[in-house]
């Protein structure tokens, strides 16, 4: 049988990121495959900062609430369900537009 990968700590680990709280899922400890990570961030912000660039391709997938997400140049209005992956190397940030919480499950890869 393969090796499942769980991760089921208590306290919750929880880092702080301008504009966003973030609970860790996966980190590459708890991974099969190098790199990759994932978590929920809830974004506090209302405006586009920081702006992120990674080594890494970025998948998100938004829980709950409104917000905008600028990818290169494009902007667009995220709710839940939306979806998209970011390729590597490529400028982006998100910022909350609505009352309540903006929850997105993101993953590097």
């Amino acid at each position: 049988m393969k090796k499942c990968y769980v991760m089921n700590r208590e306290p919750k680990v929880i880092k702080n990121f301008p504009g966003a709280i973030s609970q860790i899922v996966f980190d590459e400890e708890n991974s099969p495959i190098t790199g990759f990570s994932a978590m929920v961030n809830e974004f506090q912000n209302t405006e586009f900062l920081p702006f992120g660039i990674h080594e890494d391709n970025e998948g998100f997938f938004v829980l709950e609430g409104t917000g905008s997400m600028i990818v290169a140049d494009e902007e667009f209005a995220i709710s839940a369900g939306f979806s998209m992956i970011v390729p590597a190397h490529t400028v982006h940030a998100i910022r909350k537009t609505g009352e309540a919480k903006l929850k997105i499950f993101l993953f590097h890869f």
